[in-house]
């Protein structure tokens, strides 16, 4: 796995969901969520935080979905900006 911390856009579904990003100057369709989870610091802490993390199978926009061009990909969103979390290999 490859960890980032890199900025994104994300189109999102009606749930919020993403179903489609465009990273490193590609576009991807997800294909499918595989998990969703929060993290969220201590309300006791000056600074909280919330963070929304989306782990997805993506391929890039207009292939047909298939192993050699799938990916498993970690969004998260935090104060309304996205991210690219990591990179499952």
């Amino acid at each position: 796995m490859k960890r980032f911390s890199l900025p994104i856009q994300v189109s999102v579904d009606p749930d919020q969901a993403p179903n489609a990003f465009r990273w490193r100057q590609l576009d991807y369709d997800v294909i499918e969520l595989l998990d969703h989870w929060r993290i969220q610091t201590r309300w006791w802490e000056e600074t909280e935080e919330q963070r929304d993390y989306y782990q997805v199978l993506a391929c890039p926009a207009g292939m047909e979905p298939r192993p050699e061009v799938e990916g498993v990909y970690e969004l998260y969103q935090r104060n309304g900006a996205w991210f690219m979390g990591a990179v499952v290999d």
